[in-house]
């Protein structure tokens, strides 16, 4: 169960990261 909650923290943030920031993505 926590490692689903995990990945879908990451894709949410990615998500948001990705909108809000694109120019900031970090490798």
């Amino acid at each position: 169960m926590l490692v689903m909650w995990v990945i879908g923290a990451v894709l949410i943030y990615l998500a948001i990261k990705k909108n809000m920031e694109p120019a900031l993505l970090l490798p």
